[in-house]
């Protein structure tokens, strides 16, 4: 895994995270840019995995990636 690009990812959601919001707009935009923060750094966390799957040689269920992409869209839509 890219550790310092987890790494700055993570930053970036967490700065965003106090981000102030003012409008409908600006709120829109907010979740936008938090959903594709999300996206890439689920990609980086679940190309982790497979690649030490194949080390372990065990199995990821891609079902839970999803189910947790959803969810965490869900949060994202319902702030």
């Amino acid at each position: 895994m890219e550790y310092s690009k987890l790494y700055k990812l993570t930053e970036q959601a967490s700065k965003k995270l106090y981000e102030s919001v003012n409008d409908v707009e600006s709120l829109n935009e907010w979740k936008k840019q938090m959903i594709n923060l999300i996206n890439e750094i689920s990609e980086l966390k679940l190309s982790s995995s497979i690649e030490i799957n194949k080390i372990n040689n065990t199995s990821l269920d891609p079902t839970d990636w999803l189910s947790t992409r959803h969810i965490a869209h869900q949060m994202l839509d319902s702030s």
